[in-house]
This record gives structure tokens, C-alpha cells and sequence, in this order.
């Protein structure tokens, strides 16, 4: 059978670079099959695994789908990325069944979609949609999205994250980094985090573990973990610490859950039972004035079980980049003062109750 691989192809002695941003580029690529375009979505179709070689780029551009389809259906990772390269994404990637393998660069500042699922094979089942950084670096920036299917496994690889990432398996790092920044940071994991010996996992923003069928949700630590300051760990199962913790955000380690090993250190980890995270406030409105923008908000439609204790107000001057800019109390108005005249400022607002922080509300704009 002949499939697209052997990444941008059969050239041992150059790199080459391809930009996917119409028809004819991406039935331009070199891959065989050719790829199929489907104009009304700018969908651009390759069918079976994508290689790309050490020096190797290939941009995805803003409203371009690049679809690796599965035209072997009883075929295991027939959809596979495999990266030696730079993979930017400005678009969408999807994969109907694969794992991706990296060992260079992915910058997403789009969609990246690997919901494998599973699927009979022989006499048993087989599963794809897994990531695998072997010593590569994954940045996912603000507003961007990553959901894979079956797992993250982090060796000596480097993974940044602005925007989300979602993640429905276990969470292996070993011997890598995972730095979850700022407020825009979110990982929602379901299921169990191993964090390795030799290993770290610093969090500025938000990090959800929750149980499957399989596990409990736990967080097994062998390495270094760091809450910073504004950070949140939402965690349903037990902690076993064996190495380092330290803590100068908000761990909720759900209800009735248990910390062996180590001891926290730093701010006291948090045991709400029957509470979890606020919903987003509610109809955010931005009003100009001379210098300023006044901000209105409502609360949240529920407060998860626990009291809402603040706000935080996230700024930008482009829509989707809001990034942490004040924390206020129970209040729902503020008005941000010494701004731009002639600037569009745009806004968006948390909840904050003992769990951590909301889903960010609607985003609100306003020129003084």
C-alpha cells in the first residue's frame, strides 16, 4: 500500500518548507496520494501517516483544516504524525486515528484535535490518539487548543501551555517539563498524573486532574512540582508525594482524598467536599469613558457549592489574548483608569471560590 510518509520526501541532504493556505498548496504537497481539498471548509485531506524530517516546516495557516484521514481502517496509527521538524499551526489538525510523535517543534496557535478512540484489531482492541514528545517541544499559546484521546507522555520533552489542553488519559513526565503559564493556562486531565524523578510541573494557571474507570484522578509525584502564586491544582484523587511540592497557590484535593509521602509545603492544601469550580460570570459589558473603560458583570449562574470570594480581571489589545491584570474582591464593577485614547481594550472576568478559578466569561470591548 502507499501511504504519506517519509516525511516531505526522500531527501536525506535538505530541508524543505510547505505552507498549507489554499487548494493548490495542498494538493502541492508531496505525499501520494494527493491530498483532496474540500472548498466549502478548506479542508485539506491527506490520507495515511505524515513524517517530517530534522530541518523540516510545515505551516498551517488561519481557516485552513488539515485532516489526516484513515483509508485503512483495520491498520494500526494509519493516521500517525511523526515530527523531526516544526509543525505551526494557525488552523486546525485533526487525526482520525494515530498518535503523534515529536522529537521537534509544534507550535499551535489553532486547533490540534487527536480523538482517536479505540477499535477492534485481532482479538482485541487497539487505541490511538496518544502524544508522544520524545525530547521535542510542544507550545501551545493563548487561545489555542489541544485534545488528544489517549494520553500525554512527556520524555525529556519540553511542553508550554497559554491556551488549553485536554487531555481524556493517564499524564506521564519523565524526565521533562510541563510549564502551565500564566492565568490563560488550563489543563483539564482525565485521569492519573505520574510526575517522574528528574521531572517538573510548574503551574501559574489552572490544572483540573479528575478520575476515569481506570484510576481515581491521582497525582503521583517523584519529581518537582510548583503552585505559583495564582496557580490552582484541582484534584480528585489522592496525592503520593514522594519528592517535592511546593505550594504558593490553591491545591483542592476533593473531598476525603489523601496526601501520603512528603508534606506540602507552603500554603495548606485544600479538602472541599461536594464543591468544584464556579461557572463563568455572566454578561460582561465594557463602557468608555475619558481615560477609562468601566467594567459590569454579574455573577456566576452557580458558585460550585462553595462562597464566590473575588474576581479576576484579564486585559488585551486584541481580541482572545486577555491575560491576568487585577484580582478584586466580591465586587462585580471596575473601572480601569489611565488607559489610551484612540485604544480598543478588551476584557474578560473569573470567579475565584475555595476551588479555584471559573471558565473565563463572554469578552467585552471599549475605546476611551
Amino acid at each position: 500500500m502507499v501511504i504519506a510518509i517519509v516525511g516531505f520526501f526522500n531527501h536525506d541532504a535538505f530541508a524543505v518548507s510547505f505552507t498549507i493556505a489554499d487548494q493548490a498548496s495542498c494538493q502541492g504537497l508531496p505525499v501520494t496520494p494527493t491530498p483532496s481539498w474540500e472548498p466549502s471548509t478548506n479542508l485539506c485531506t491527506i490520507y495515511g501517516p505524515l513524517a517530517l524530517n530534522a530541518g523540516d516546516t510545515l505551516t498551517i495557516n488561519s481557516g485552513i483544516t488539515l485532516e489526516l484521514a484513515d483509508p485503512y481502517p483495520t491498520t494500526i496509527n494509519s493516521g500517525e504524525i511523526t515530527n523531526s521538524g516544526t509543525i505551526t499551526n494557525y488552523g486546525m489538525i485533526t487525526n482520525s486515528f494515530g498518535d503523534t510523535f515529536n522529537y521537534g517543534t509544534i507550535n499551535n496557535y489553532g486547533t490540534i484535535n487527536l480523538d482517536g478512540g479505540c477499535r477492534p484489531y485481532a482479538d482485541d482492541y487497539i487505541c490511538a490518539g496518544s502524544i508522544y514528545n520524545y525530547g521535542g517541544t510542544i507550545t501551545n499559546y493563548s487561545g489555542a487548543t489541544i485534545t488528544d484521546s489517549w494520553g500525554i507522555y512527556n520524555s525529556a520533552g519540553t511542553i508550554n501551555n497559554y491556551g488549553t489542553i485536554k487531555n481524556n488519559n493517564v499524564f506521564d513526565n519523565s524526565s521533562g517539563g510541563v510549564t502551565n503559564n500564566y492565568s490563560t493556562g488550563i489543563i483539564d486531565n482525565n485521569g492519573e498524573w505520574t510526575n517522574f524523578s528528574s521531572s517538573s510541573i510548574t503551574n501559574s494557571g489552572r490544572i483540573t486532574n479528575t478520575g476515569s474507570n481506570d484510576n481515581s484522578g491521582c497525582i503521583c509525584n517523584y519529581g518537582t512540582i510548583t503552585n505559583n502564586s495564582g496557580g490552582t491544582i484541582y484534584n480528585s484523587g489522592d496525592i503520593l508525594n514522594y519528592h517535592i511540592i511546593t505550594n504558593s497557590g490553591t491545591i483542592n484535593n476533593g473531598c476525603g482524598a489523601s496526601i501520603t509521602g512528603n508534606p506540602v509545603s507552603g500554603n495548606p492544601v485544600i479538602n472541599t467536599c461536594n464543591s468544584t469550580l464556579p461557572s463563568a460570570p455572566q454578561n460582561l459589558q465594557a463602557n468608555a469613558g475619558t481615560g477609562n473603560v468601566a467594567l459590569t458583570w454579574q455573577a456566576p449562574s452557580t458558585n460550585g457549592g462553595s462562597a464566590i470570594t473575588g474576581y479576576k480581571v484579564y486585559r488585551s489589545t486584541s481580541s482572545g489574548t486577555e491575560t491576568g491584570y487585577v484580582s478584586l474582591g466580591n465586587v462585580t464593577s471596575y473601572t480601569n483608569t489611565g488607559l489610551t485614547a484612540g485604544v480598543t481594550y478588551f476584557y474578560k472576568v473569573r470567579a475565584v471560590n475555595s476551588v479555584g478559578l471559573s471558565p473565563l466569561s463572554n469578552e467585552a470591548s471599549a475605546t476611551p
